[in-house]
């Protein structure tokens, strides 16, 4: 018996170590394909259940038989099955056939981007182009359809009109700004070596999480982090070099031929019939001609030798940009450090430059709590004069603008003509600005458990600006004295102003997951996301400004040393906050619905009592997830319906008076000329979106046709309560009071295509397409009367900001408004060869009056298509090109009007005719079409253009000899922007417009945009 219960313990020892023995202990981790902690990453032996979830270092533990097989998967990667063993290191590839990214914005907590019912697009830092270096404006124009990225000049330092879709406010539709989740002022002076990925929702059916600041759209920036590898830093140096030329266009913008009175020899005569020439002071005589009429012709030859007033007026410039960057971390910790260098110098004159440093610290507190800190510490400053060159444009072809009179280059060209020349103000003026700017942004997470996460964000813009400007005494340049011409004061001024604004924002929220089946052990894929937030933001202003005039002879120039001085000071105090609550319920990967409903309160709202509320749903359908098909790998179709709001301006329901000086007796108080309106509502904005995404793979073979993937959006949204101004009774002593006396609506499609279209072992094409047909119209405006805003309408069933003015007058036929006919006697009239009425006893072309004055076109676009192609030769080779195509839309080309004023423009040279007058270049004519600078359809023109924005070419080389343990890489670029331009439209540059979105398409000589060539340098240590 004893024996036997030996035996029986010896077996059962053999079979209890066996069973140990049969069984590992797993320690992994799970890294992307650049080494960085996959946290959340799935761990399970494959055929059981039993499974674990990596941390947020990507580490994991599971007890697993020996020899079995485990699976790993994680969002947005494609899974792996490896072997089971004591020590594994798991390197997940990004998911390609899929829409598998994680995305944020508008969704208020990290979701698979499949399973979203709201249209959201992304820009990663591998499709920023290699032509933008100044801004991050520049990286997302043609990248996102939709998103109009309205870059309207070269001047350095300027930003960019950005509209999500379409305008849905009258000022301005500049959507909100956010920096890892808290929002900033705005994109331009931030770092683009530092951006990872641009997440931006269109409208306020994903903006519904924003309230009241999110009916213009949404842009989220997403900075680059260390990763928490444990390994060696990486250290990234980049470098490029920029030359820059402005656009000048396709067309001459003045004539190559003149009018004037001649001597025997053929040269320009004044009026005393002498040669004309410069006085000792550089002022030039104007030249004689004389009364303009059927005889006179703008076809002679300039005898004096002319210059190209253009290259006068801009120069070739050199911009450098360079930047390093350290990232890297350990096991509980990461860190990314970044220094960036900009300097630009100005096609006109001077600098602007900026220095921005940013850290971004990550840290694991403990477990489960996490910190994230982002500090952005950004240098600005610049010493640009004013950039306005039309009166170079504007004056006579002979004047050359290298030369100078006494020592000085002349301030007036012709006194009579009141032409001044901008190129000599260097002379006479200096002005800098400074900016220091500080953007903090800290994160607080704590996971609770599997059910609770708790986040607290607190973001943190502090602007800094000082500003100088210099007039100087000019009571000794003999031409300013004589002639009374002078730069700001004759004796000289200086200004000073200094402004601080403090933007907060903070975000407290309670994040609930369930997982029916996980959690609850119910059999049904039911998971939840239960959102709570409360959003507070504050805006705080504070400026003050110094005047003093007539500065002595003699240095030091201060504020103190002048005869005259002035000053003020301005204030701004702007909070707003809300409550949010978000609901998402989805039914496993198959489909899922959501609701949002935000209340804010806002300083602005007016009448001060009721806060404004705005309520969103939506849902998807992946029907992919019915079917198992090698064609379709993803098909979702999806939908939501939201509102959000425009906030009035801080003070617009505040009755305010102005302040001023009254003879030196007092200060008075002034009603300004539009009165503030207490009764101010919010502008609220409804958007319905409907969309899919589809994603195929038909491998037409093994090499084309990879992957395509569809995105398709349609839109429909109303703005309500748009403010604007709207007449006053007159005893209300004020011509106008702001209220919400417009409504707007819009509507329109958007597709992105993107498609893997070739890949061999040597060679890949990847295109990409992306289509929008933005409109908005005006629905109702104050009493149903027109209002007329310069050149532009808002007219009830008419889009927003059309072209109104008096048309040129084409047939006999014509009646006005009241349908009387223009030409009682047809036979003092005819057609011109240009197609317009002409006066054959003035020679005159006619316009309809004043009182007739109608629609002559409409700035807006009808589509915009942006062709994007990128080839990869060899895998170190790649070459890529943009083409941007902007079709239908109008320009009014007021240069063209003033040149016509002046008897510039290159049509003077243009012959024409009509019955009885034979053909030829009729000053006359031409002149009549400028109506004073009232509008005139004359001066309407196509203003479509396609335009290659981006082409580049990179070599990269993965192992320099001798440098193998030190450079991982290093990628040399040549890459242009903005290099060449197909247009009709005769101004300088197409896209050199007015940008608002009620005078939109107004060319007044601002300052023309960039052609830039680069070289550049990347090295990866």
């Amino acid at each position: 018996m004893r024996k036997k219960f030996l035996w029986s313990l010896l077996a059962l020892c053999l079979l209890i170590g066996t069973a140990v023995a049969q069984n590992v202990t797993v320690n992994g981790k799970v890294l992307d394909e650049k080494g960085a902690p996959v946290a959340g990453a799935s761990v399970i032996v494959r055929g059981t259940k039993n499974g674990t979830t990596a941390n947020s270092l990507g580490a994991f533990t599971l007890s697993a038989p020996t020899g079995s097989t485990l699976v790993v998967s994680a969002l947005s990667f494609e899974p792996q099955q490896v072997k089971a063993a004591a020590n594994l290191t798991v390197k997940l590839a990004i998911d390609t056939k899929s829409l598998g990214e994680v995305v944020v914005t508008g969704v208020g907590v990290a979701r698979d981007k499949r399973t979203i019912g709201i249209d959201l697009a992304t820009v990663s830092a591998k499709d920023i182009p290699k032509s933008a270096t100044a801004s991050i404006e520049q990286a997302l124009q043609g990248k996102i359809a939709g998103a109009q990225i309205l870059i309207n000049s070269g001047a350095p330092g300027s930003g960019a009109d950005i509209v999500l879709r379409s305008y849905n406010s009258l000022g301005g539709s500049y959507p909100l700004i956010l920096l890892d989740g808290i929002q900033v002022y705005d994109l331009y002076s931030l770092d683009l070596s530092n951006v990872d990925r641009v997440e931006v929702i269109k409208g306020a059916a994903g903006g519904t999480l924003y309230g009241a600041q999110g009916g213009n759209g949404v842009i989220q920036i997403f900075t680059k982090r260390g990763s928490r590898n444990g390994g060696k830093p990486t250290i990234t140096f980049a470098s490029k070099y920029t030359s820059d030329n402005i656009i000048k266009g396709g067309w001459p913008l003045v004539n190559k031929y003149h009018h004037y009175q001649t001597d025997g020899n053929g040269f320009i005569t004044d009026n005393a019939g002498d040669p004309v020439a410069p006085d000792e002071t550089g002022l030039w005589p104007q030249p004689s001609f004389d009364n303009l009429d059927l005889t006179t012709q703008n076809n002679k030859v300039f005898k004096e030798k002319t210059y190209d007033h253009l290259s006068q007026a801009f120069d070739q410039a050199f911009s450098s940009n360079s930047n390093i960057s350290i990232s890297g971390g350990a096991e509980k910790f990461d860190y990314a450090l970044t220094g960036s260098f900009f300097k630009q110098k100005n096609t006109v004159r001077n600098y602007f430059d900026r220095t921005n440093i940013t850290a971004n610290l990550g840290i694991e507190l403990a477990k489960g709590l996490t910190l994230r800190s982002n500090t952005q510490l950004i240098l600005q400053g610049d010493d640009l004069l004013n950039g306005d060159r039309f009166n170079v444009i504007q004056s006579e072809n002979y004047f050359n603008f290298d030369d100078k009179y006494q020592g000085y280059f002349p301030t007036m060209l012709i006194k009579e003509a009141g032409q001044r020349n901008p190129l000599s103000e260097f002379q006479f003026h200096e002005r800098y600005s400074k900016t220091n700017r500080i953007v903090q942004g800290v994160n607080l997470n704590y996971k609770l458990n599997k059910f609770v996460e708790l986040d607290y964000k607190y973001g943190l813009d502090i602007w800094n600006t000082e500003g100088y400007d210099y007039y100087k005494n000019q009571s000794a340049v003999p031409q300013n004295v004589e002639h009374q011409q002078y730069y700001g004061q004759p004796k000289g001024s200086v200004y000073t102003d200094y402004s601080r604004s403090t933007y907060q924002n903070s975000l407290a929220s309670l994040i609930v997951k369930t997982d029916f089946e996980k959690d609850f052990k119910l059999n049904v894929p039911i998971t939840t996301v239960t959102q709570v937030s409360y959003d507070w933001r504050k805006d705080k202003r504070h400026n003050f400004w110094l005047y003093g005039t007539e500065l002595p002879a003699f240095p030091p120039v201060s504020i103190a040393n002048t005869n005259s001085r002035t000053g003020s000071e301005g204030a701004y105090e702007f909070v707003t906050y809300g409550a949010m609550v978000n609901q998402m319920i989805d039914w496993g990967k198959l489909t899922g619905i959501g609701f949002t409903y935000r209340s804010d309160y806002s300083s602005a709202f007016g009448q001060g009592s009721t806060p404004f509320n705005f309520p969103r749903g939506n849902v998807y359908f992946r029907l992919s997830e019915l079917f198992k098909s090698n064609l379709i790998s993803e098909l979702k179709v999806r939908g939501a319906y939201g509102e959000a709001g425009v906030q009035p301006g801080a003070y617009q329901r505040q009755s305010t008076v102005s302040s001023a000086n009254y003879a030196g007796t007092g200060v008075i108080l002034q009603i300004p000329g539009t009165l503030n309106n207490p009764a101010l509502k919010v502008q609220v904005t409804t958007e319905l979106e409907i969309g899919s995404d589809i994603v195929a793979t038909p491998k037409i073979s093994e090499q084309w046709m990879r992957r395509i993937a569809v995105t398709y959006n349609y839109y429909k949204r109303e703005s309500k309560n748009v403010i604007d101004a709207a007449p006053a009774p007159i005893s209300f002593g004020a011509g106008g009071q702001v209220d919400n006396v417009v409504n707007l609506k819009s509507n329109g499609m958007e597709l992105s295509i993107d498609i893997a279209a070739f890949k061999s072992r040597n060679f890949g094409w990847n295109f990409g397409y992306r289509f929008s047909n933005p409109k908005t119209q005006v629905v109702s405006t104050y009493l149903g009367k027109p209002v007329i805003k310069g050149n532009y309408a808002l007219r009830e069933g008419q889009n927003l900001g059309v072209f109104w003015g008096q048309r040129v007058l084409t047939s006999l036929d014509e009646v006005n408004a009241s349908g009387d006919p223009y030409f009682e006697n047809k036979a003092d009239y005819a057609i011109s060869s240009d197609g317009t009425v002409v006066n054959v006893n003035t020679g005159k072309a006619q316009l309809a009056s004043s009182n007739d004055k109608g629609l002559m076109g409409d700035p807006n676009p009808k589509t915009i298509m942006n062709f994007i192609n990128s080839f990869t030769i060899k895998n170190n080779l790649t070459v890529s090109f943009q083409v941007d195509w902007m079709n239908g839309n109008y320009l009014y080309n007021q240069t063209d009007q003033w040149l016509y004023r002046d008897r510039r423009s290159a049509d003077f040279d243009k012959p024409v005719s009509w019955a009885g007058q034979p053909a030829g270049a009729y000053p006359l004519y031409y002149n009549s079409m400028y109506n004073s600078v009232e509008p005139v359809s004359w001066f309407v023109e196509d203003g479509s253009f396609v335009r290659l924005r981006d082409v580049s070419l990179s070599y990269t080389v993965n192992k320099i000899p001798g440098l193998q343990n030190v450079v991982k890489s290093a990628t040399f670029t040549v890459s242009g922007r903005n290099l060449w331009t197909k247009t009709n439209y005769t101004g300088l540059d197409p896209e050199a417009v007015s940008t608002g979105a009620v005078s939109r398409g107004l060319d007044a000589f601002s300052f023309p945009n960039l052609k830039s060539l680069q070289v550049g340098l990347n090295v990866t240590f």
